[in-house]
């Protein structure tokens, strides 16, 4: 555990140094260590994370094991890093590099970056090293939706595709091409979350979806499988949180809509309103899949969902007025470290086993050791 308390201190040291210089050019300094700080806290891992075994597995499968349900951008990248004869932990950094300066690009667009990059390794990270052709794919689509917002649809449809083929749930982040860049009126906000809040509560996209594959497959085994394993990722039921729990945190979602949309959106087009729309969007999505189809409203919303690290960094300088940088890094921080607490729970025993590739290099030492 110490490891990750040591990275959260180090980048809470860069990230004060970031919000009371004032300067662009130690923000983009203080960032940039950030990011070779994360990119070898992923790097540098070794039985470590969720996943590990299956990715760990496919990466030393032999040619004749090597189908796979991966998508074939994950396939044509572990092949070109075996042929360019990288072994695991080479091509976990490879990786790290990749979605981390994605991240970083779409970080160093707001103000105090090594902020955002602090939240993003307590509130996310931890889930995200695990889990590597999503995260690959986040990074891309990250940077698809500043192209949308600078209206360069072409080049943002292109990232999209590029996430695609590393994880096919990464399609529904098209739907950010027509996120407006206005603010939304309260009569609009209001229809879309009554109208996503009755869709969950009658379960219409599940019944919709069950109802169209019995008639499509006529209720045999296959469709039977489809459903249960839809369905096999309910994070209430398989940590058996009540319906309490369940309402508490639906409230939680749209009171952060709200919040966020009462503090951060302006007047005129901006890309605050493009944020908050793209949040509201991610709570829309998870309302009308969650009850029926979990494994698309846990994974499918994340795409949009990842922008709520920047409404907090928004929402906390708008409401600290003179004392905007003490409110980002005593409230900010303290949140950021609550999150870190809460994920290290979550992911435990998987982020426990120490990073024995700091300091060994063969595998039969890692296995001994």
């Amino acid at each position: 555990m110490e490891v990750y308390i040591t990275a959260f201190v180090l980048l809470f040291a860069l990230a004060a140094l970031d919000v009371y210089s004032g300067r662009t050019s130690v923000s983009r300094l203080t960032l940039v260590v950030g990011i070779v700080l994360l990119v070898l806290l992923i790097g540098l891992r070794w039985e470590t994370g969720n996943d590990w075994s299956a990715y760990l597995d496919y990466y030393r499968a032999t040619q004749s094991q090597s189908t796979s349900t991966f998508e074939p951008g994950y396939r044509l990248f572990v092949w070109l890093a075996q042929r360019a004869g990288l072994d695991y932990t080479s091509f976990l950094t490879l990786s790290a590099v990749i979605y981390m300066s994605a991240f970083g690009v779409v970080f160093a667009r707001f103000r105090h970056p090594t902020v955002l990059l602090l939240l993003f390794y307590c509130v996310y990270l931890l889930g995200f090293m695990g889990t590597q052709r999503q995260t690959l794919a986040l990074g891309f689509t990250s940077l698809a939706m500043l192209k949308f917002y600078d209206r360069k649809k072409v080049s943002g449809l292109a990232l999209v595709a590029l996430a695609t083929l590393f994880h096919y749930t990464a399609i529904i982040s098209v739907l950010a091409v027509a996120v407006p860049r206005s603010r939304l009126s309260l009569r609009a906000l209001s229809a879309m979350l009554l109208a996503a809040a009755a869709l969950y509560y009658f379960d219409v996209v599940g019944a919709f979806i069950e109802s169209s594959l019995n008639a499509v497959g006529g209720g045999g085994y296959l469709v039977r499988r489809v459903l249960a394993y839809s369905a096999g990722n309910d994070v209430f039921l398989a940590n058996n949180f009540g319906s309490l729990m369940q309402l508490l945190w639906l409230v939680k979602r749209l009171a952060l809509v709200v919040a966020f949309w009462l503090i951060c959106s302006r007047d005129r087009p901006s890309l605050d309103n493009y944020l908050v729309n793209l949040y509201v969007l991610s709570v829309v999505l998870f309302l009308i899949t969650y009850k029926g189809v979990p494994l698309i409203a846990l994974r499918g919303p994340l795409y949009f969902a990842f922008v709520e690290i920047a409404l907090m960094c928004l929402a906390l300088q708008r409401l600290g007025g003179w004392f905007r940088r003490e409110s980002l890094l005593v409230i900010g921080g303290a949140l950021a470290a609550a999150r870190l607490y809460a994920g290290i729970m979550l992911y435990a025993p998987d982020l426990y086993l120490p990073y024995k590739s700091v300091v060994t290099s063969v595998d039969y030492a890692r296995f001994t050791y």
